[in-house]
């Protein structure tokens, strides 16, 4: 795996040369919560369907 600079490096690289610094925060957030849950549902940290219909019941059409 890359370090955390070559990966920053990389996310920025890929940015428009026109981006803002939220653009660049965003595209950071964006990677570093894929990498968190990533490790939770590595570690079996992950809600079941029946946990995700509770929590999302008003938007489930039945």
């Amino acid at each position: 795996m890359s370090s955390v600079k070559q990966q920053v490096l990389e996310a920025v690289r890929q940015l428009p040369e026109d981006c803002t610094f939220e653009d660049v925060q965003y595209r950071l957030y964006v990677i570093e919560t894929i990498r968190k849950r990533a490790e939770q549902a590595d570690r079996g940290e992950f809600a079941t369907e029946d946990e995700v219909k509770q929590r999302l019941g008003k938007w489930i059409e039945k």
